[in-house]
């Protein structure tokens, strides 16, 4: 049994793709936004960015570069809009985990995107991060988002848009190695999420000062700790955000990690880099080796015995040649059915019993 690597592709699938990815990007936008307010808002979100994930096979076949590119660009947008609808609260934007665990899994999206089809590809997802802003301020109509502060929107568009790059970029390591290691995942997942984690609470700040929900005393200070123990609602909210941002980003990668090594593995898929850098995939197909029919060994013989058959049958062979041609025969058989178990033994057999009860009967 031979085993041959076999590129993946499916012409007739890569026809759907489009609308495929097409239908998903227009449920994230309309669903999200009907359903923000609803009870089932949690359970609604999540299932979006289950569909995000599943979008992410269909882009790939996509041929052409620029429509690899638009496809990313568009699935990023929707994704992070689902984002900005779970984020359009201010005064609980941070302190509830629903929100985060949504961000959580819109950037497991991007890093699912780096593994399967390269770093680039998580970047142009991951730079539609800003987004959540877009969303927010389309719904209000005005910039209260950032208390009417345009200086405060572009730097919030930025920070919104530059934690979903950095997770890619800091996990770039991890996602391009071509074998799995779990502990290794798990530790690069958790320094990954530390690193970032400043940013997050950075753009929390700002929203929340920006917007005036809550002040902060700033005092003459000689130390951090002075600074947080004036200013209680701040240490309150870094360390809620803190534990809920690394609970949800922590799982959510780690389970973009196992779902891509379990479908690698349940389908035989191989990944192989090239040195070009572009990602192919190739699947393990068992050719079976053709079958080589043994030759019968009785085969020759069996000639030889109907052909003898034959001539005795007309009266061209005498008894002297008869009884020796059969002697010989006999010797024959014997060697054969010693040495093969396979092949015309029961016709070769029945064969040499004819002819010789045709030999004793003709020469009685």
């Amino acid at each position: 049994m031979e085993k041959n690597n076999m590129s993946i592709t499916d012409d007739r699938l890569s026809r759907f793709a489009p609308v495929v990815v097409f239908l998903i990007g227009i449920m994230d936008i309309i669903l999200s936004s009907v359903f923000a307010q609803s009870m089932y808002n949690f359970a609604i979100f999540t299932a979006l960015m289950v569909l995000t994930g599943a979008s992410v096979p269909f882009i790939r076949m996509l041929k052409i570069r620029s429509y690899k590119v638009t496809a990313y660009i568009y699935i990023g947008f929707a994704a992070y809009w689902v984002v900005g609808t779970a984020y359009n609260d201010p005064d609980v934007m941070f302190g509830q985990f629903l929100p985060v665990v949504i961000f959580a899994l819109a950037n497991a999206v991007a890093i699912l995107i780096s593994i399967v089809d390269g770093r680039d590809s998580g970047y142009i997802y991951s730079s539609m991060g800003f987004t959540v802003v877009i969303y927010n301020i389309l719904i209000a109509g005005n910039l209260d988002y950032v208390g009417g502060k345009p200086d405060m929107l572009l730097f919030v568009a930025v920070l919104w848009m530059l934690i979903p790059m950095l997770w890619c970029y800091s996990l770039s390591k991890v996602t391009s190695r071509l074998t799995f290691n779990a502990k290794k995942r798990f530790f690069s997942t958790v320094i990954t999420g530390i690193s970032v984690l400043p940013i997050y609470l950075l753009l929390g700040i700002v929203i929340i000062t920006s917007q005036g929900t809550r002040t902060f005393n700033i005092p003459t200070i000689s130390s951090i700790g002075q600074f947080f123990s004036s200013n209680p609602q701040l240490t309150e909210i870094l360390i809620g955000a803190s534990w809920f941002y690394m609970l949800a980003h922590t799982i959510a990668v780690l389970i973009a990690f196992f779902s891509n090594e379990l479908v690698l593995h349940s389908f035989k898929i191989k990944k192989e880099i090239t040195d070009e850098g572009e990602i192919m995939y190739s699947v393990e197909k068992k050719v079976e080796a053709p079958k080589i029919e043994k030759e019968d060994p009785y085969k020759n013989i069996i000639k030889e015995m109907k052909s003898f058959k034959k001539e005795f049958s007309a009266g061209k062979v005498n008894r002297l040649a008869a009884t020796q041609k059969i002697g010989k025969i006999r010797n024959e058989m014997e060697l054969l059915v010693a040495k093969y178990h396979h092949g015309s033994k029961e016709s070769a057999e029945k064969l040499l019993r004819e002819i010789e009860k045709e030999i004793e009967f003709a020469f009685r």
